[in-house]
């Protein structure tokens, strides 16, 4: 009689626990990079729910200094975190070709031009050099003013002598005049003749 009685009980929390969550749509809005388990799989109770393999541990831990443009920062433990709009802090304005030095075309025969942006105005020095590094030729030396900067190269050494086929780095070395900071970008180049 006890496993009747017991067993009626169980069936009524279940049916009454099935009768309220059907009347809910839940949503976890969480993404993941993980290795195997379930993404976006949804019940008969139309309820999405999704799992990695592996997981362990979900946790916030809230910030509580400022740490960036007087913001502070929560961390997630575990594999999911929310979707949001906190990762797209970068400002959309910024030119692509800043931090970044290249050269087009790459590999070239005759003559390529390395192109670079400067954040301010300031001193710029770039040199090229073979995969030794001894230096092969000095492109600039000198000042320039900010915003994109195209330099042409002929692929000769500082005496006019074609170089040989193969990779060469190059280096541009940039000085402020301004509260810029100095830095130094790198890249290589290919010639083929």
């Amino acid at each position: 009689m006890k496993r009747i009685i017991c067993s009626l009980l169980i069936a009524g929390i279940f049916a009454f626990a099935a009768s309220s969550l059907s009347a809910q749509e839940v949503r976890i809005d969480r993404f993941v990079i993980g290795t195997g388990g379930m993404v976006g799989t949804v019940n008969d109770d139309n309820i999405t729910m999704s799992g990695v393999t592996g997981q362990i541990a979900i946790e916030k831990i809230a910030g509580t200094e400022p740490v960036y443009n007087n913001m502070t920062v929560d961390i997630y433990q575990g594999f999911w975190v929310p979707v949001g709009d906190f990762f797209s802090g970068v400002d959309e304005n910024i030119n692509p070709m800043f931090g970044k030095i290249e050269n087009f075309p790459n590999p070239f025969s005759n003559s390529t031009i390395v192109k670079y942006n400067l954040p301010s105005s300031g001193y710029v020095n770039i040199k090229i050099y073979d995969l030794v590094g001894n230096v092969i030729k000095t492109l600039y030396n000198g000042y320039q003013n900010m915003g994109d900067q195209e330099l042409s190269w002929n692929g000769k050494d500082e005496d006019g002598g074609n170089l040989s086929s193969g990779s060469y780095l190059y280096e541009l070395t940039f000085s402020p005049t301004s509260n810029s900071k100095a830095y130094s970008l790198r890249n290589i180049m290919v010639i083929l003749r």
